[in-house]
């Protein structure tokens, strides 16, 4: 159970013994003006407001679930049919990792071996598997790469299941099939994800969009290129981008797709334990990406997870994948997002109605 937002609602220091006041969470000289915002949400010119907002975005959002959808394809196995988050891949550019894979295998099989190691000692039998499904060299190496679509995917991931035998062990059909795929390099990494639902979302076409190719677009810059920055929390909404940096030198950055981003709810805030009331300064946002999976094809991959923002505080508080956060309790929190810098929020062109202030 993480610990809340603020621990306790902070008080002004009293002069002189008086009779304790109703506390307000939550830096009290804040309060007028969140109390108004606040008393807005609720009433029920607020409540329509907030229908209202959700009916118009209900596309776009149905468009990112078919994008999430295209990415967990249906496999089939000896031992039944299975939807398969695909697992995370990314592009291996680290030349001690090729050096390991090249070395003489031993004998028996190493399953302490790291995974994208095995994915490397593993691409010349992809290669052939996919040659034999009629894939040509370049969709095997996009596949490899963590850049390929939706179809691309599926395909090779079938002819894997189909050609190689799966895990052994006890363990759920879904994690056995994305360890199996893991071990081949089948996957998608973050950026690749996030632009074809990006593209999806924005109900048009890559090049209107300016993006690059597949392969090299990373979702960088997006500023200089056309997408609106958004200032702050409040203001996202779906199917904008968040680019986050890298935690350290030499780690990859991160980036996510806006699902939905709300008050956040008396239920939420009952399930993760915050010592407080919804109000209007803590917000919901709900992202989808493709995530780091610590190198175990289990974990990670094609998600959706949720974040949660103080805006006074500037706190942040996020969920896990299921496996290590079945409640959605959260697994962290701290000042940053999923502890990377960040970058910022952007907006793409959407295919709905403008308001004046977008304009």
């Amino acid at each position: 159970m993480v610990q809340p937002l603020v621990s306790r609602p902070l008080g002004s220091p009293a002069e002189e013994p008086t009779p304790e006041p109703a506390p307000l969470p939550f830096f009290p000289e804040y309060g007028s003006l969140f109390e108004v915002a606040d008393r807005f949400i609720a009433s029920q010119v607020g409540q329509a407001c907030i229908a209202r907002e959700a009916a118009r975005y209900a596309p776009i959002r149905q468009r990112l679930d078919d994008a999430r959808d295209a990415m967990t394809p249906l496999l089939h196995t000896r031992e039944g049919d299975v939807r398969v988050p695909l697992p995370f891949r990314m592009a291996v550019s680290d030349p001690s990792i090729r050096r390991l894979a090249s070395a003489p295998q031993p004998n028996a099989a190493n399953e302490n071996e790291p995974q994208v190691v095995t994915a490397e000692r593993k691409a010349p039998r992809l290669h052939s598997i996919g040659q034999s499904i009629g894939m040509s060299e370049a969709d095997v190496r996009a596949v490899r790469d963590g850049r390929a679509r939706p179809a691309q995917l599926r395909a090779l991931a079938q002819a894997v299941i189909d050609a190689e035998p799966l895990p052994s062990g006890p363990g759920p059909l879904v994690d056995r099939v994305r360890t199996l795929l893991g071990k081949y390099g089948i996957g998608v990494d973050c950026a690749g994800y996030v632009q074809q639902a990006l593209v999806r979302a924005a109900g048009t076409t890559r090049a209107a969009l300016g993006l690059r190719s597949m392969a090299n677009e990373d979702l960088s810059d997006l500023g200089s290129r056309g997408f609106k920055p958004v200032a702050h929390v409040t203001d996202l909404r779906p199917g904008d981008i968040v680019s986050l940096g890298p935690p350290s030198p030499g780690e990859p950055g991160h980036r996510v797709i806006v699902y939905d981003q709300h008050a956040t709810t008396a239920d939420e805030i009952a399930r993760l334990g915050l010592a407080t009331t919804p109000h209007a300064h803590l917000r919901t946002i709900v992202v989808d990406s493709s995530w780091g999976s610590g190198g175990d094809a289990r974990f990670g991959g094609v998600e959706r997870r949720t974040w949660f923002y103080n805006a006074i505080s500037g706190e942040w508080v996020w969920t896990g994948p299921p496996k290590e956060d079945p409640h959605g309790v959260g697994v962290g929190r701290g000042p940053l997002p999923y502890k990377h810098p960040l970058i910022g929020f952007f907006r793409p062109p959407m295919h709905v109605p403008a308001r004046a202030s977008d304009r």
